[in-house]
C-alpha cells in the first residue's frame, strides 16, 4: 500500500450512511478530505477492518455493497457526480476496490459512501488508490 494514501477511518456500528450533502443545510464533516482530480480515472479501496484501532488487522468483507459516488465542487456547492463502481473485491483479503472514469482533470470532489452488509466490520479505512491527490 506503499502509493496509496488513507483518507478516512470509519468506525461502524451497523449499516453507514453519509448524510445528504448536496443539501446546502447539511455541513460536510471535516473528515471528509477534498480531492483533486489529476486523471481521467479514479480508484479507492474500502478496506475492512476487525477493530477501530489504527493497526486492526484486516477483516473479511463478504456481503458488503457499496454504493458510492464523487460529489463535485461546482459554484460553492456541490453536486452529484459520477457514480463508482466496483472493480474488485476481496472477501479473503478485506479489500473492495470502486473506480470511476471520464473525470475532468483538476476538478475538486469528495467521496460519499453508503456500505450496507458491513455484519462484524468494526471499521473501515478508505484509501486514494490513484488519479488524485488529497488537498
Amino acid at each position: 500500500m506503499a502509493s496509496e494514501v488513507l483518507i478516512r477511518r470509519i468506525a461502524l456500528s451497523g449499516d453507514f450512511l453519509d448524510t445528504d450533502w448536496l443539501d446546502p443545510a447539511v455541513a460536510v464533516p471535516d473528515s471528509i478530505k477534498r480531492i483533486r482530480v489529476v486523471s481521467s480515472e479514479i480508484t479507492f479501496a474500502i478496506v475492512g477492518k476487525a477493530s477501530t484501532d489504527a493497526d486492526a488487522d484486516v477483516a473479511n468483507v463478504t456481503g458488503v455493497t457499496v454504493d458510492a459516488y464523487l460529489a463535485s465542487e461546482v459554484g460553492g456547492g456541490l453536486v452529484r457526480g459520477q457514480s463508482l463502481v466496483e472493480v474488485e473485491g476481496g472477501a479473503l483479503d478485506g479489500r473492495i476496490k470502486i473506480k470511476g472514469s471520464g473525470l475532468k482533470t483538476g476538478e475538486i470532489v469528495r467521496l460519499h459512501l453508503t456500505l450496507l452488509g458491513v455484519g462484524a466490520l468494526a471499521a473501515a479505512d478508505i484509501y486514494l488508490v490513484g488519479g488524485g491527490r488529497p488537498l
